[in-house]
């Protein structure tokens, strides 16, 4: 959350503050009342940067909300709060708490708990004591040091408003505070004596402190320089800057203290300067004598190129120069300086760096160069014994080794050195006179060094009582003064802490601004655009290294000069640089913030997630925020956009705005590399020419300049010579990069460097190789080496403690190490020092905080130096495994939950893979809750590319891919999702576990007992996410090298047909694409489109664009189509000629192919084009045209000269659907026969027709068992590839057979033929599939994939199913199957045994009409009733022998119901009168008895297991019939006379009765009674369409409405009248089955659902009685899976459906790990028929695995 200064909101956990004095304790001390306030809610977790509107959305009638700052972790993690939400009353917030079970926020669970007046009463005093708090740390502050005035306190906080504004304007010209969370600790002290300490603090305080740090958010790091001096430095005299350097970067760096000093009585060493300003060397030498002289000349050279002249002490190299510098002339250089320095009579700031140790000198910059000193330093002072009181020289000789270690001694004369011992006591009392007395701690420890004392390394007791008391004051004296920073600068984190990634970009743009000069004419060009002609769109483009990131900061610097008279928002950021800018995710969120915030604007949450909603919503904000902001102008500089991350396809700019208010511009750069995917976009985006800027080399009159500037930055200079030379490099190459990396090496040349001794490097990357082999010989070749290696091979880089954690586990670096530093041991912990210089040193060519390459070029070249080596590459990933698999689960910082599957696959382990990651389902399904499925997709489709053999991660790679648009809406559904469609795959015991897992899974999911949905058959090759909304329709080009989609977000996108990379993208006007074709030569693209602004909605339009570049040519006269209101319209080429046509309802067209000009309009004839508003197809052949309509039997052939055709097929009952011209003249048509069933269903038979193409004949009638929506031929024009809803036929058209059968899991818009073997399908989902037929031949062995059982041509599919109960409890294991017949088109009637997958009886059925017979139910073992429609009798049929043994007639109301085991309610015609009765059956003895007679003159009834209820015609008595008692008596209810009763249904056990009324024609309300007492007990008022009402047992009531375009499902829960919604669905059409047992806790909920775009779902859900609020888990199945059929098994437990159009049945029960599976076993009645009948040939998948599953 961004905070405001009017309700600065501290943490109610920060009101215990460790800084001495301020204690909010005793503000809240008062308050101890616990009780519930009840108009007043809790509400955790509450996610970082959460708004107020995103909280009142879910909370709408609150009064007051309050949401207070998160709790701050380590860099990365999610962070959250929480929340008070306040309402007007208690019934209110006991709403909102009903309410609050099902609400989330960012996908997060909320917790919701009444407040307690103590919960209230901590945060508004954290709301309130902001300023109090502030005051009072200024106040104690100032009681112990006058750092700040009383006054200066609201000077603070208009500060920190000021720096808010500055960041959210993008003021890059003001300073802005650094708010990195990092503390870092140099340790300063000498080595030898504190080596104890110095242990204890790395081995044992170090980890404590890094874990408190961490849970404040912030990383610690501790630099100890006893690892820090490699040998190589310590050879360049470097010892010395190195140490004073890192002071200064340590108190640049940290937030919080920055340096801690240790001292005893070891003074320490002192070294020689490294370098002397010549004119301070003069007067030294004069002090000389000439052996002094000579001495200082050998060891001190002139260097001339430094600005004033330097003498710099000489290097020493292994040999005889080191031997002989160590042994004698360092310390002669040393006395020397020491002596004549004080005889020179230097000032005291000089003198110190010649008299003074290494450690007086890092504390002299440490703590005496430092303002704030008594927040940021402490010192530990430890007094051993009387050595403070030494007054002798000499020692003991026993003791001398004592001595050597704890003081300074001579090392001639073993005597100790006074004088160093008098500088240390002068030290330690300067350090009591600066520091308060809290800043230094005394430590005091006795060491026996007399002779007869035996001394075990120091280590005895005593000395470990000393180490354990310095441990625990050091860990809690920095502790403290930890706290007292964070305190300190809490307003400032807490006011800021959420615009850090803003001061980031600022602080980044202002460095990048320092060395920068030149590019003026690159400047100018920008300014002329910006200013003169407004351009809106700049892109700034050029090679790696060519200093893109750097003019874009100078333009942001600029634009202040440019626009000076104005006021504007300057949206910075550098990609890549900053974790909100890594991804296109983070970085459109970021700016729709900063923006927000700045024009204090609502952001609506709900439209920034999923992805393809925050492209829109992004574009979208970009209008209002033009609207709210006036006269400002907002700019927005992107940097390489190149450094987008691959996820979402952030490079593929499908986010861009193209369409930007005037009073916004957008300035971006990226790499003008193809591969990179940025700049190619941007080209299809940008079309104006001007609008680009290409940055070329540095010219020749801009070099000397820039020479000139890096040199006087670092006060150098060169001779002529050495310029003359480095301009000559320079001619050979001038991209800014190359001379910065020759720049670097230049201004370390002497006057002395010969020319010929200057080795250096003619391109770019010989230049970075040169920089990365100095750094090898700076920090070690092994070490540099692994740092490098593991950076390049990371994908997104890792944070320092990341590497510090990774380098640990490496034996290598470790080895290295410890041979580089034997003095010190190095445990099992790396020094972070090494670590923390090498990234330093490179810190301009990494991008941060995760460090990674910000340059290609040096990745590039890490890769060729580092990574060559296959076998290290694998170690190191290994390693990076091994170091961080503790953290795949950890859903709070997902970023190794993102990277472990890719280091994994690298590390060609294949077994830790799937074992630990890719088929492991609970990391499959953490993943997928907290990043996506597309993330998954994406580490499964590069583990299949590198591990190509394993057949496991291939078919759950392509289940994913199928399942993806299911798993992307509900990710709890993978168990069921993964089990549904791989269930009977055989591979290896890899996927057998996987399965064994979703049977398990982490959370309850739905389980099917079979494979029953699309699963992988090794066909499809690939499914990519072409657009973000749903394809329309697809297209392959002539020369089959690329395929081209439409999609209804405003853009064709154009791919390459052999990689299926993206080509280009054409963003259209007009975004309702329907239709696209293509010229024959490839180079116009044709578009049908329709307006869809309000003015001209709707209205047809044909645009033409180049199909090459992409740009707009020209658009065809829409007046030629305003005679056609149809959707259906064809756009086509004649195959011998490069003309287009244009076939409307009425005309047809022949159009300027090149010019869109229209040549001549026909029409069609009228007795064709009146049939039907609805043209269906259209197909080309030769120079003919063939039509048909969508609901008559006729086509149409017309050729060029107008010349046509008519042929009508001669049967009113055959509607044209498809049409395909074959070879010779044959044109094939889909064609579907409609028949009327007795029951006015409508039923239909497919068939294809082949037909003379001249004379329209039919020659051959197939016919086939699916509806084909479209189709294509072959190239080879023997195999039609046919999209029938979700699935591809491949069909042999001459063997009349089904090749393939590809299943979707959502409906197709389109396929298409890139070739023979390789199919296009485009769905719904917005996916291309791609299908590869060759791939069939690697899969004839079955074991692989399930059974390819479908044939199109098979037309005995069973349409119609009866589910038999023998009770209550027990699905009969029989089940009947009708309305299916055999290949002589004989219907059949089968008997199907679904345990044991067999047809136990079957018969011809040749006596009663089709469809006639319907079975109802079992009355016992072998007895079955049916019903026969035509006559109106029950039969009583013996299914052993399939006979007929007793017959009832039925009434016309056909009143049927077992209401229990052995009787059955049922209305008949009494054959003696002919009147009906409703009759109760006895299904034993096969008699009944009457129980209501005259049953023509009941008005309405409703019928339960226990009652009949209903009322006659005669009057207005309502009477009640038990069937247990036999009896029937009249029950008194308050109805409405006035109103029409539309339905009366009653509850299961007679419960409750509800009464359904009419209203007026649109209206009606139901009214619930309570028979028990005759009260009116709920009533719902005034619902528009009411759809459907059902009892759900004996407690719950469902209702459907509809509501505007949506239809509502509520469920009521009658014990507590409280009402829930289940569903909200955009439907046309659509249908529901809810079950539950009595005795189960479960309610099964099953929809088929068409919504309004035609899109097709079923699912299934589970509601848990304790909660009905939300199902419990959901399932969507296939769409093509309607389920015409359901039943309940195992007491409710499970659910049994049938697919409709096939003898399929899958039952589905609820897994989890705490659902014990044996429960879930089904079982079935011990009666069973005897075999008497033959196998039917129909082999369909059936029931039944559930005895192995359930």
């Amino acid at each position: 959350m961004y905070f405001s200064l009017g309700l600065i909101c501290l943490r109610p956990t920060i009101c215990s503050l460790a800084w001495p004095g301020l204690s909010v304790e005793c503000i809240l001390s008062t308050v101890v009342e616990k009780e519930p306030v009840m108009n007043c809610i809790y509400i955790e977790p509450i996610p970082e940067h959460t708004e107020q509107n995103a909280i009142k959305q879910l909370f709408p009638k609150s009064t007051k909300i309050e949401i207070f700052s998160p709790q701050s972790k380590t860099p990365g993690d999610m962070r959250t709060g929480h929340a008070l939400v306040t309402f007007a009353d208690t019934a209110k917030a006991a709403a909102a708490m009903e309410e609050g079970t099902t609400l989330t926020l960012n996908n997060r669970q909320l917790k919701l708990s009444y407040c307690t007046k103590q919960k209230i009463t901590e945060s508004r005093v954290s709301e309130h004591c902001t300023q109090t708090l502030f005051n009072q740390q200024i106040s104690n502050i100032n009681k112990e040091e006058d750092f700040l005035s009383n006054e200066q306190c609201s000077d603070n906080i208009r500060d920190i408003e000021k720096l808010k504004h500055t960041v959210l304007i993008g003021n890059v010209h003001e300073k802005v505070p650094n708010l990195n969370r990092i503390i870092r600790l140099f340790i300063s002290s000498t080595f030898k004596d504190m080596s104890d300490e110095r242990d204890k603090i790395m081995h044992v305080i170090y980890p404590k402190l890094e874990k408190y740090c961490s849970s404040k958010g912030y990383i610690l790091q501790i630099v100890d320089m006893r690892w820090g001096i490699f040998d190589s430095a310590a050879n360049e005299q470097l010892t010395t800057d190195i140490c004073l350097d890192e002071v200064k970067l340590a108190r640049e760096l940290s937030n919080g203290p920055f340096f801690i000093a240790i001292l005893s009585h070891r003074y320490g060493s002192k070294f020689p300067p490294r370098s002397i300003p010549e004119y301070e060397f003069n007067i030294l030498l004069e002090q000389c004598d000439q052996n002094g002289k000579n001495l200082l000349n050998k060891w001190y050279k002139v260097d001339k190129n430094n600005v004033p002249p330097l003498y710099i002490l000489k290097s020493v190299e292994e040999g005889e120069l080191k031997t002989q510098w160590n042994n004698t002339d360092y310390k002669l250089v040393s006395n020397l300086l020491y002596n004549k320095a004080q005889a020179a009579n230097l000032d005291e700031d000089t003198l110190m760096k010649y008299t003074r140790s290494v450690t007086e000198l890092e504390i002299k910059e440490g703590i005496f160069n430092t303002k704030d000193y008594n927040f940021r330093c402490l010192v530990f002072l430890r007094k051993i014994n009387d050595f403070d009181q030494l007054k002798s020289e000499t020692v003991d000789p026993s003791s001398i080794h004592i001595f050597k270690k704890y003081v300074d001694m001579d090392r001639d004369t073993n005597n100790i050195d006074l004088a160093s011992q008098q500088m240390i006591n002068n030290l330690k009392e300067r350090l009591a006179r600066k520091l308060q007395k809290r800043n230094v701690k005394h430590l005091s420890v006795e060491i026996d060094y007399k002779p007869d004392v035996i001394q075990n390394d120091m280590m005895d007791e005593k000395f470990r009582n000393y180490l354990d008391e310095f441990s625990e004051s050091f860990e809690k004296t920095v502790v403290n003064l930890v706290e007292a920073n964070l305190n300190r600068n809490q307003i400032l984190f807490y006011v800021l802490e959420n615009y850090a990634d803003l001061f980031h970009h600022i602080r980044f743009c202002q460095d990048k601004v320092k060395g920068f000069t030149g590019r003026n004419l690159f400047i100018n060009q920008i300014k002329s655009l910006l200013v003169d002609d407004n351009s809106q769109y700049i892109v700034i483009h050029g090679i790696s290294g060519s200093g893109k990131t750097s003019l874009i900061a100078k333009v942001a610097e600029k634009v202040k000069d440019w626009f000076s008279n104005i006021n504007f928002v300057l949206v910075l950021r550098f990609i890549g640089t900053s974790e909100d800018s890594y991804n296109i995710q983070n970085l459109l969120s970021s700016i729709i913030k900063q923006l927000a915030h700045r024009f204090n604007l609502i952001i609506n949450y709900e439209e920034m997630s999923p992805i393809d909603k925050l492209y829109n919503y992004f574009k979208i904000f970009l209008m209002e925020v033009s609207k709210e902001c006036g006269n400002e102008r907002i700019f927005i500089l992107l940097d390489s956009l190149d450094q987008l991350s691959a996820e979402y396809d952030g490079r593929k700019l499908d986010w861009f705005p193209t369409n930007l208010p005037k009073n916004i511009n957008l300035i971006i750069s990226t790499l003008t590399d193809n591969k990179y995917q940025a700049f190619p976009a941007i080209k299809n985006l940008v079309k104006t020419q001007n609008s680009y800027i290409e940055i070329l080399d540095l010219t020749e009159e801009e070099i000397p300049s820039i020479i000139k500037y890096r040199l006087d930055m670092a006060k150098r200079t060169l001779t002529d010579e050495q310029m003359r030379f480095l301009l000559n490099i320079f001619k050979t190459c001038s991209t800014p990069l190359y001379i910065k990396l020759i720049m670097d090496q230049a201004i370390e040349w002497k006057h002395s460097t010969k020319i010929e001794d200057i080795s250096i490097s003619y391109e770019v990357k010989p230049a970075v190789q040169a920089l990365l082999e100095k750094l090898e010989k700076s920090y070690g070749t092994v070490f540099v080496k692994k740092v490098l290696q593991y950076m390049t091979l990371s994908r997104h880089g890792f944070y320092e403690n990341y590497f510090q954690d990774i380098l640990a586990k490496d034996e290598n670096v470790f080895e290295f190490l410890g041979e580089q530093f034997k003095h010190d041991k190095l445990l099992n912990r790396m020094p972070q020092i090494f670590l923390i210089r090498l990234i330093h040193a490179l810190r301009e060519y990494l991008s941060g905080p995760m460090y990674r390459w910000y340059h290609r070029m040096f990745w590039e070249v890490a890769q060729d130096k580092y990574c060559q080596d296959i076998e290290s590459n694998q170690n190191c990933h290994k390693i990076i495994v091994k170091t961080f698999q503790h953290e795949k689960f950890n859903k709070l910082n997902p970023f190794w939950m993102k990277e472990l599957p890719y280091h994994a696959t690298c590390s060609n382990n294949i077994n830790d893979l799937k074992n630990n990651f890719l088929l492991d389902l609970k990391f499959m399904q953490i993943k997928i809750e907290t990043t996506d499925v597309d993330q998954l997709i994406n580490d499964y489709e590069y583990a299949v590319t590198i591990h190509n053999q394993d057949q496991t991660l291939k078919l759950v790679h392509q289940t994913l891919l199928i399942a993806a648009y299911k798993i992307r809406l509900c990710p709890a559904e993978l168990p069921g999702q993964l089990f549904g469609r791989l269930y009977g795959y055989k591979t290896d015991s890899d996927l057998e576990h996987l399965l064994e897992q979703c049977l398990s899974p982490p959370q309850e999911s739905i389980i099917s007992n079979k494979n029953f949905m699309a699963g992988p058959n090794n066909l499809l090759s690939k499914s990519i996410i072409a657009h973000k909304t749903e394809i329309k329709s697809t297209l392959i080009s002539n020369d089959n090298c690329y395929i081209i989609s439409c999609s209804s977000d405003n853009c064709i996108k154009v791919f390459y047909a052999n990689n299926f990379m993206e080509k280009i993208t054409i963003h259209k006007k007009y975004d309702s694409t329907s239709m696209l074709t293509i010229s024959k030569d490839d180079k116009i693209l044709y578009a049908w489109c329709k307006i869809t602004n309000e003015k001209q909605k709707n209205e047809p339009i044909i645009e033409a664009y180049d199909f090459n570049k992409g740009d707009y040519l020209f658009k065809v006269d829409s007046n030629i189509l305003q005679d056609d209101p149809t959707k259906h319209r064809e756009i086509l080429f004649s195959d011998l000629k490069n003309e287009l046509w244009l076939v409307t309802k009425n005309n047809w067209c022949h159009i300027d192919w090149q010019t869109g000009v229209v040549q001549c309009v026909s029409k069609i004839p009228q007795e064709f084009a009146q049939k039907s508003d609805k043209m269906l197809c259209i197909d080309k052949a030769y120079d003919r045209i063939v039509m048909g309509l969508d609901i008559e039997s006729i086509v149409l052939s017309i050729n060029e000269n107008g010349n046509y055709k008519f042929h009508d097929f001669n049967d009113e009952t055959v509607m044209g659907r498809r049409f395909l011209i074959l070879p010779n003249l044959t044109l094939a048509i889909s064609m579907r026969r409609i028949f009327k069933s007795l029951f006015d269903d409508k039923d239909m038979e497919w068939n294809i027709l082949l037909c003379n193409l001249e004379t329209l004949e039919v020659q051959i009638r197939i016919p086939i068992s699916k509806a084909i929506r479209m189709w294509r031929c072959s190239l080879n024009n023997r195999i039609i590839f046919c999209n029938a809803f979700n699935y591809i036929y491949v069909l042999d058209i001459e063997n009349r057979q089904t090749n393939f059968v590809l299943e979707h899991s959502s409906q197709m818009n389109s396929c298409s033929g890139l070739n023979d073997s390789t199919i296009i399908s485009a769905t719904w989902d917005n996916k291309l599939n791609v299908w590869d037929l060759k791939e069939a031949a690697q899969i004839i062995d079955n074991s692989t994939q399930k059974e390819n059982n479908v044939n199109l041509f098979d037309t005995n599919n069973s349409r119609m199913i009866r589910f038999l109960y023998n009770d209550f409890n027990t699905l009969s294991r029989y089940t009947f199957v009708y309305n299916i017949f055999d290949e002589n088109f004989k219907e059949l009637f089968i008997l199907f045994d679904i345990s044991t997958h067999q047809i136990t009886r079957k018969c011809e059925i040749e006596d009663f009409s089709r469809n006639d017979l319907q079975p109802m139910c079992f009355i016992n073992d072998k007895t079955v009733i049916l019903l026969c429609h035509s006559e109106k009798i029950y039969y009583l049929l013996n299914i052993d022998q399939f006979t007929i043994i007793k017959q009832l007639t039925c009434d016309e109301s056909r009143i049927f119901k077992k209401i229990n085991q052995n009787q059955i309610v049922m209305s008949i015609v009494n054959s003696g009168n002919n009147e009906c009765s409703l009759i109760l059956f006895d299904c034993n003895l096969l008699n009944f008895e009457i129980i209501i007679p005259f049953w023509t003159d009941i008005e309405w009834y409703t019928l339960n297991e226990c009652t009949i209820i209903y009322k006659t015609k005669l009057n207005q008595i309502i009477n009640i019939y038990k069937f247990s008692e036999k009896s029937n008596k009249n029950i008194e209810l308050e109805l409405k006379n006035d109103q029409q009763i539309s339905e009366v249904i009653s509850s299961l056990k007679g419960k409750y009765l509800a009464i359904i009324y009419k209203d007026d024609e649109k209206t009606k309300s139901i009214t619930v009674y309570k028979i028990e007492n005759s009260e009116k007990y709920y009533e719902k008022l005034k619902l528009t369409n009411l759809l459907h009402t059902k009892f759900i047992g004996d407690q719950y009531l469902l209702y459907q409405y509809k509501q505007s375009t949506d239809r509502l499902t509520y469920c009521c829960n009658l014990s507590n009248n409280m009402e829930h919604l289940w569903f909200k669905d955009d439907d046309l059409l659509g249908n529901f089955d809810c079950l539950k047992h009595e005795e189960s806790k479960y309610i099964w909920y099953q929809r088929y659902q068409v919504s309004r775009m035609n899109r097709v779902k079923t699912d299934i859900s589970v509601f848990h009685t304790s909660d009905i609020s939300k199902p419990v888990a959901s399932l969507d199945v296939d769409c093509r899976l309607k389920i015409n059929q359901v039943a309940l098994l195992d007491n409710g437990n499970a659910f049994l459906v049938k697919i409709l159009d096939k003898l399929e049945f899958v039952a589905f029960s609820l897994k989890s790990k705490t659902i014990d599976i044996q429960k879930n076993l089904i079982k079935f009645d011990d009666f069973k028929l005897n075999d008497l009948t033959t196998v039917f040939p129909l082999k369909k998948s059936t029931l039944y695995h559930l005895c192995l599953q359930f």
